[in-house]
């Protein structure tokens, strides 16, 4: 509690006195998540316990930020979410100009933005919720929090090919293996659309989801016992892999393991 207060009057004394915090953090390895995380707080003006929210506790965010814990994929995308800046920034996979971030904090002030950022926030952490339930297994609680077949209205666009990939894990764990494919193939759509468009910030996270939803795809038509096809979809996921396209390794692991499982059952053991 005392180096968490400690820190805090840091903090409050380097913006009271006027010291000029860096605007941008370039690409560099010297800056460590912990770094970014503090940085990019601070720039949106943000307090630890603002950044936490309902979700963590406040001394997780100060953990985070003395390099004393290092978040999981799924915190950082939280954390990214709630700052405004691309999981590629605080992973130093990007850049950002922090002084923007600033602007766009001050500009905040408007209730109509300020709710739908609330609203855009509530609707990502039930997809944190949503991905908790799949991996206990249990799809009719996530299917009743992803409600209809459409992404809801205050979801943005970056986290929609999200909504879709858990639609169709969900899916897939019912056995509703054709309406998975459907869900999912219109996933890979959206996803592919949002790539073409999208700054070259955003382009990487954009193509590992794909490749989230090329895998659920081949592992519905796995299911459905159509190899030829499992076998397509999860060898592309190998060849994104080897393009240095995929940088989770839980992911990496699934696509190696599901191809493996393809080639088991069609009798290819060599491959």
């Amino acid at each position: 509690m005392k180096n968490e207060q400690d820190i805090q009057q840091r903090e409050g004394a380097q913006q009271g006195s006027g010291e000029i915090l860096p605007t941008r953090i370039p690409r560099s390895e010297t800056a460590t998540i912990a770094d970014r995380v503090r940085s990019a707080r601070i720039a949106a003006n943000k307090t630890q316990q603002q950044l936490a929210g309902d979700t963590y506790s406040k001394s997780y965010i100060s953990a985070v930020e003395r390099g004393k814990m290092t978040p999981s994929v799924q915190a950082l995308g939280v954390l990214a979410g709630r700052l405004g800046l691309p999981v590629s920034f605080f992973l130093g996979e990007s850049d950002a100009d922090l002084s923007v971030l600033a602007e766009s904090s001050a500009s905040l002030r408007s209730t109509p933005e300020r709710e739908r950022l609330v609203r855009e926030e509530a609707v990502a952490l039930m997809l944190g919720e949503v991905e908790y339930e799949l991996r206990r297994q249990q799809p009719n609680e996530a299917l009743s929090r992803l409600g209809s077949d459409e992404p809801p209205e205050d979801l943005s666009a970056m986290q929609r090919p999200r909504w879709y990939w858990l639609k169709g894990w969900a899916l897939i764990l019912k056995k509703f293996h054709n309406e998975a494919i459907s869900t999912l193939e219109k996933g890979l759509s959206v996803t592919d659309a949002l790539r073409a468009q999208a700054p070259q910030s955003q382009r990487g996270h954009l193509a590992e989801m794909a490749e989230r939803l090329r895998l659920a795809l081949g592992s519905a038509y796995y299911e459905l016992r159509q190899l030829e096809l499992a076998v397509e979809y999860h060898r592309r996921g190998l060849q994104a892999v080897t393009d240095g396209m995929v940088s989770d390794p839980e992911l990496k692991l699934r696509i190696y393991v599901a191809l493996g499982h393809d080639y088991l059952l069609l009798g290819r053991y060599q491959e």
